[in-house]
């Protein structure tokens, strides 16, 4: 195998040699990428190749995605392709890249490494996951007859990794090219066929399948800090773990199976603002109230967790598992992705929404103005409230407050999916948002 280093990749992007290239976002992943309500995850996408996952990202209203790769000559390409994006391209070697996302893509970068890495591969992805970070990406399943690259496949993926993960689940094949039958044989296939823009199935003559499966984190010196998932679905989970966060449309079907237990995990207010039809309600921040009333709950039967936007409901299906539930069930996104999602919830006792309309005009209405979307018995929210007091009294801007519990369609206009989230806008266009906890000296550096 030849050094794959830095020259060695200038060489195959200025020759032209690239024939693992697609032209375009891989299937799997491109379904895998549409069922993500959340459009403000740290995104890193190693061996970034021509991107196509990034721009297509970008287009789906993801705004912070981080492009690496250690080919100067790639890197530079996509800075003048995507100059018009925000999407980060960065020259450099991926074992020394040090910053922490929710989501890291792999697209066939584990394949161009050479296999003595696999281990270093594992544990780096590892160190730059947070705690309820996700890997997802696509391996090829075939043999090759050259040393590589490529050189990793499903069936050997643990080969060297064997200290820090291990397989737990493969997916069916998705075909994304079949080559064609020799004289003498015939091409049969099975799996979902998908199709490919013109001209691409001629530059995919190695590739006949992609597969997907879960790893996770099996350090003996350490206990599992989360969970790192490799799928081309989302249906596609650990078999090592009895929770999993699913997409709307597949939590609804879920919901159709029999002796299926719905349990909102918010406070009794916000049940009474609307709740999807025949759910239990025990809140996940009482943990005596919560441990009390799923006692009544069958654990050896499908439990569907829900809470806002899914950070509770996620805590709440981690506790589930861990006292004994076998099969949980959590709604990424919260009831707020349901109902952006026009899915129908019940029990509603609410007011009128704000318009997106009467929203724009009020963050015209003045020079600088910060909207806070949050809820009154959202706790960080509260915890935010004096900061933002401060902050707003310092500067003296106005504020629009946008209900995290009402104003979904604001929420959705804005690719809002988080509260608290803030949005400081200048003269009526948006200059700076993050969510969570903010500290103050963020907001003042937001206005230099």
């Amino acid at each position: 195998m030849p050094e794959l280093d830095k020259t060695y990749w200038n060489t195959r992007y200025e020759r032209g040699e690239t024939e693992w290239d697609m032209g375009t976002v891989s299937p799997p992943l491109r379904d895998y990428f549409d069922q993500l309500p959340n459009k403000n995850l740290r995104v890193l996408i190693p061996g970034g190749g021509n991107s196509y996952e990034a721009k297509y990202l970008w287009d789906s209203g993801f705004r912070d995605i981080t492009v690496l790769d250690i080919s100067t000559v790639i890197i530079e390409r996509l800075k003048q392709k995507y100059a018009g994006t925000g999407i980060k391209f960065e020259t450099g070697d991926f074992f020394e890249h040090e910053a922490e996302y929710d989501l890291i893509v792999e697209q066939t970068f584990l394949c161009a490494l050479d296999p003595a890495l696999r281990q270093a591969y594992a544990r780096h992805m590892y160190d730059l996951l947070w705690e309820e970070g996700r890997l997802v990406g696509v391996l090829f399943n075939r043999e090759f007859e050259s040393p590589g690259p490529p050189s990793a496949v499903a069936s050997r993926f643990t080969a060297g990794c064997s200290n820090h993960i291990s397989v737990s689940k493969l997916s069916p094949p998705v075909i994304i090219h079949t080559p064609p039958a020799r004289a003498g044989k015939s091409s049969s296939t099975s799996g979902s066929s998908t199709a490919l823009p013109a001209g691409a199935a001629d530059r995919l003559p190695q590739i006949a399948y992609l597969y997907a499966l879960a790893i996770e984190d099996k350090t003996i010196t350490e206990p599992m800090k989360h969970l790192i998932t490799i799928a081309a679905f989302l249906c596609c989970f650990t078999a090592a773990s009895a929770q999993h966060a699913v997409s709307p449309d597949m939590f609804e079907k879920g919901l159709r199976q029999p002796s299926v237990q719905l349990l909102d995990v918010r406070t009794a207010k916000e049940f009474k603002t609307g709740h999807l039809p025949n759910a239990l309600q025990a809140d996940f921040t009482n943990k005596t109230e919560f441990a009390e009333r799923v006692k009544s709950l069958d654990k050896d039967k499908p439990v569907f967790v829900y809470c806002l936007v899914g950070g509770r409901s996620n805590g709440a299906a981690k506790w589930l598992t861990d006292n004994g539930f076998t099969n949980v069930t959590d709604l990424s996104g919260g009831i707020n992705a349901w109902r952006a999602e026009g899915k129908a919830v019940t029990g509603a006792q609410q007011g009128p929404q704000m318009s997106p309309d009467l929203y724009k005009q009020a963050i015209a209405s003045s020079q600088w103005i910060l909207v806070d979307v949050g809820a009154e018995w959202c706790p960080p929210c509260r915890k935010m409230a004096p900061v933002v007091k401060q902050f707003t009294e310092e500067k003296k801007i106005k504020v629009l407050n946008v209900d995290g519990g009402n104003d979904l369609d604001v929420m959705k206009a804005n690719n809002v999916t988080q509260i608290p989230t803030f949005i400081l806008y200048k003269d009526g266009k948006e200059v700076w948002r993050k969510s969570g906890i903010v500290e103050a000296e963020a907001f003042r550096k937001a206005m230099k």
